[in-house]
């Protein structure tokens, strides 16, 4: 058997912790992102209505 072999479970469950923290960090990414692209629809909007009422 290699050398290795005994720390394999080691990495393994590192590699596991590690996608973990991927997926908890992809996860903030989204939540991010849809807060910006509310704030990029409600400027959208805010604009239209200025236009409209010739405040632009």
């Amino acid at each position: 058997m290699s050398e290795n072999a005994r720390f394999y479970a080691q990495k393994m469950d590192q590699q596991r912790v590690g996608r973990g923290m991927d997926r908890a960090l992809r996860t903030q990414l989204e939540e991010i992102l849809e807060v910006v692209r509310d704030c990029e629809a409600r400027w959208a909007l805010e604009d239209r209505m200025n236009r409209r009422l010739g405040l632009a």
